[in-house]
């Protein structure tokens, strides 16, 4: 079981370098915790930072592969773009199954985290509870 709670990070595309400077926050105020980048990419240089990366393609699972195949396209942005904003929720909810977060705090690649993440948990009520930033969609989440 993982140490709780874990930090999760989802971005596809290129390891852009404001994901590298969030990751460095994320660890800097977070020393011990868990966190994960789930990508399509190989990046390097995050291994000093201990950050673990898991590709799409380690955290597939029926219900994300279901969503995949249903998905019917009617936003004006790109397919691939609009169904992985959605389709992420699998690949997180699939990552703490297989590994055993019992809690996480989920950022977009561009939201950085500067305090201890037990910290923060500790506010929240116990059982479970699903808390997300408001305004432009869930770039900060505690699950």
């Amino acid at each position: 079981m993982a140490a709780d709670p874990s930090i999760v990070f989802f971005h596809t595309g290129g390891i852009p370098r404001y994901l590298r400077a969030t990751l460095e926050s994320a660890r800097y105020f977070n020393p011990d915790a868990a966190i994960v980048l789930i990508t399509d990419q190989t990046p390097d240089g995050l291994d000093r930072m201990r950050i673990d990366v898991r590709k799409l393609g380690q955290l597939r699972g029926p219900k994300g592969d279901e969503f995949h195949s249903r998905y019917v396209h009617i936003s004006t942005t790109k397919l691939d773009y609009e169904r992985n904003c959605i389709g992420r929720w699998f690949y997180i909810a699939h990552l703490m199954q297989q590994e055993g977060h019992s809690r996480v705090v989920y950022l977009d690649s561009d939201a950085m985290l500067f305090h201890n993440a037990r910290e923060l948990f500790a506010f929240m009520p116990s059982g479970p509870c699903l808390f997300c930033s408001h305004g432009h969609g869930p770039a900060v989440t505690f699950i």
